[in-house]
């Protein structure tokens, strides 16, 4: 019998990727965002893991992929995760960016940059977001009891 983890490779190479995934992302440029000053990631599969230590920007990473698509209605935002608050007082630099190669089968990738435009103290680049479906479930987020400062007990 053969491993199903090929044929799952076989359907993410670059002559079948898009007709059976649609726009992904396939690079991550990330500058400015808590832990990542200047990461690259390359995605070359469809079923990619992330690991590491706790603060070591992994859900900055599926946050940022998050806001690279736009949904149905609007999709996600950058300001959807990273809000400025006494327990992160600076998740993102003031010349912050996530740069996305999206794969489009056998045209050219489509690249799009989303950064911070502080003068305006807003984020640019959504427009030529693709559309695509993203649920975005996170079940560790939520801030220990013991560093909450809203508690009333």
């Amino acid at each position: 019998m053969s491993d199903p983890r090929n044929k799952l490779q076989s359907m993410f190479t670059e002559a079948n990727r898009f007709g059976n995934f649609g726009r992904v992302i396939t690079k991550l440029v990330i500058k400015g965002f808590r832990v990542h000053r200047d990461t690259t990631l390359r995605i070359e599969s469809p079923i990619t893991a992330i690991a590491g230590p706790n603060g070591g920007g992994k859900s900055t990473i599926i946050e940022l992929a998050a806001a690279c698509y736009a949904g149905k209605f609007g999709g996600f935002q950058v300001s959807d995760f990273f809000a400025i608050g006494p327990l992160d007082r600076e998740p993102f630099s003031k010349t912050a960016s996530v740069a996305v190669e999206y794969s489009k089968g056998d045209l050219k990738p489509q690249e799009l940059t989303i950064s911070r435009d502080d003068a305006a103290q807003r984020w640019r680049g959504y427009e030529d977001r693709p559309e695509k479906p993203v649920l975005f479930v996170e079940a560790g987020r939520h801030i220990p009891r013991r560093e909450r400062v809203d508690d009333f007990y």
